[in-house]
């Protein structure tokens, strides 16, 4: 006997947006030559002589539709149509009718269904939805309960466990973005804000030069206090930021005064000024800690010297003279900030005065030293000396620089930074308005600046200032 099946194939398609459904039945082979006389029927049924064939337990009144996955028969409906006498599920399936046309050039076979009758009670009144108008056809019906269907750019990944699975790996994730924002936000903070890492990574190389070295002689304490210190920077994100800071090279400054004091450039060589820093150990003595400052010119020798002694001189800026401006900022009052001025001349004179507001000084140029050395080649001029740390008030952001020769009509002032915005008719060398900014990690090394520096050699030279800052 030649074995006959039939396939019965669906398929269920959803919005556009969605996943493509394409499922196939669970029982898609049905053996039409399973019982007997079954064979006779058919050929009854092709010949004419039978209007139509009947295939018990064909097509499922209930089936389930994943979202992905096999289309199978909801169990828990079928298995209400069981009894003593039917055991297997596919007993309560419905019954398809087979009738075939052969009106037409190729022969044609319909499918209807008819309700089982232990699943008619279970469900719900058969609804006729005509295949076509006037047609006496209805379309095949199956009660489907279907998941939902995510859009496709979902990984299937996250949602192929239904609905609750995707839901709890949605919790899942917003809680690691959260752990992770929470508890990896010091460590990024702490990798971003670096800012100079080699020197963490000269710390780990110590570390690995001295294990190599303490694991001969079995030594390992300089291993461990290299480690504990490594161990110290990474606990505080502040500390290990501020240990990490570029040590600024104190390069120093090259300034050139090539205009005057109202911005018109000036007929000769310009004065050149160099300023670095300069620290001396000194045995039995306070520590030097000074700047060292150059200053390069022409020498007018106009008008004459004064008629001092070398040394300190008040009112030297009514002679031949160059002066240097220091200055910072005290909150966001430029005019309670403190300026001070060195005013050297090329016969060995100096003057230092100190300054808490505008033209108000309070040293008088008394109980200050400057150490200053004259050297004249020729037209030139060159003169070194050195300023006291101690002298500098504290913050300094602001500096200018100023040359000053001539008599009478012929008086010349010149400036590093014009000190006029057109308005001013006489030279002011004191406008900190018009001050150039400066930078005094390039000059002083860090740490040093933040506030007026105590020497033990000349004490606190801004302590009265510091006092009346807290009185008022």
């Amino acid at each position: 006997m030649v074995e006959m099946t039939m396939k019965l194939r669906w398929s269920l398609k959803g919005l556009e947006l969605a996943r493509t459904r394409n499922h196939q039945n669970i029982r898609p082979h049905l053996n039409l030559m399973q019982e007997g006389g079954r064979e006779t029927l058919l050929l009854q049924v092709l010949n004419g002589t039978e209007p139509e064939m009947r295939i018990a337990g064909a097509i499922p009144m209930y089936v389930t539709v994943p979202n992905e996955g096999e289309v199978k028969a909801t169990n828990q409906l079928q298995d209400m149509g069981t009894n003593v006498n039917i055991t297997d599920i596919r007993g309560t399936f419905n019954t398809a009718r087979m009738t075939i046309n052969n009106s037409t050039q190729l022969p044609i076979w319909t499918t209807q269904m008819d309700f089982h009758p232990r699943m008619a009670s279970f469900s719900p009144p058969k609804t006729h939805f005509p295949y076509a108008p006037g047609s006496n056809l209805d379309y095949v019906e199956m009660i489907a309960f279907v998941d939902r269907v995510f859009p496709s750019f979902i990984p299937v990944q996250f949602v192929q466990g239904g609905i609750i699975a995707s839901y709890i790996a949605l919790v899942l994730l917003v809680g690691r973005l959260i752990r992770g924002v929470v508890t990896s936000g010091p460590l990024d903070v702490i990798i971003s804000e670096i800012p100079n890492p080699d020197y963490l990574l000269k710390i780990c190389l110590d570390i690995y030069l001295v294990r190599e070295s303490g694991s001969r002689d079995g030594n390992f304490t300089l291993e461990q206090d290299l480690f504990a210190k490594l161990i110290f920077l990474f606990r505080s994100p502040q500390t290990l930021i501020k240990w990490t800071r570029y040590k600024h090279i104190q390069k120093g400054y090259e300034f050139e005064i090539k205009h005057s004091w109202d911005g018109k450039v000036v007929p000769h060589e310009p004065f050149k000024i160099s300023m670095r820093w300069h620290f001396e150990r000194q045995p039995g003595k306070p520590h030097k800690r000074v700047i060292r400052v150059e200053i390069r010119g022409p020498l007018f020798d106009d008008p004459d010297p004064p008629n001092e002694y070398a040394g300190p001189t008040p009112g030297l800026w009514n002679y031949e003279v160059v002066e240097l401006f220091f200055a910072n900022e005290k909150g966001h009052y430029l005019e309670v900030e403190y300026t001070q001025s060195f005013y050297v001349g090329p016969h060995g004179h100096w003057l230092v005065l100190l300054h808490s507001a505008y033209r108000e000084c309070f040293n008088k140029g008394e109980e200050t030293e400057l150490e200053v050395q004259n050297v004249h080649q020729g037209a030139e001029w060159i003169c070194n000396f050195e300023i006291p740390l101690a002298y500098m008030p504290g913050n300094v952001t602001k500096f200018n620089a100023y040359a000053i020769h001539g008599s009478g009509v012929e008086r010349h002032y010149e400036a590093l930074y014009a000190v006029t915005d057109g308005t001013f008719k006489e030279p002011d060398f004191h406008k900190l308005q018009f001050f150039g900014r400066i930078d005094t990690r390039r000059l002083i090394p860090e740490g040093y600046n933040r506030q007026a520096f105590n020497d033990m050699k000349y004490g606190d030279m801004w302590e009265c200032v510091k006092k009346a800052e807290k009185e008022s």
